[in-house]
């Protein structure tokens, strides 16, 4: 049955955790930011999954990684990123992209 059953993926300011809606809304697991919580990737193979790296106990030297699916990805990732890089104690990098404004009539163009 593993993997098989419903979770709510809670975003706070301090930690994600997952929640059971079918049994009281219990939490079911929680990692801090800085702590337990490592990493969020999205899976490039499926615009709605994506996969966080976690320690599941204190002194784990090898992470454990988990996958879920939601239709709204990018939001999600942004969110926890939102709260996870200052608290993390990583330095925070500038990312540039490539991007392409769009014209009133749809019209694609380049951005210097």
């Amino acid at each position: 049955w593993r993997g098989k059953y419903k979770r709510v993926f809670m975003v706070g300011k301090r930690e994600v955790a997952t929640i059971n809606p079918s049994s009281g809304w219990g939490i079911t697991n929680s990692w801090r930011y800085g702590e337990d919580f490592l990493e969020i990737n999205p899976n490039p193979a499926n615009d709605h999954e994506f996969s966080i790296s976690v320690k599941k106990a204190p002194g784990d030297k090898k992470p454990t990684t988990m996958s879920f699916s939601i239709n709204c990805r990018a939001r999600l990732i942004s969110d926890v990123l939102q709260y996870h890089i200052p608290l993390s104690g990583q330095p925070h990098s500038e990312t540039s992209y490539h991007v392409q404004k769009l014209g009133t009539q749809g019209q694609r163009c380049g951005v210097q």
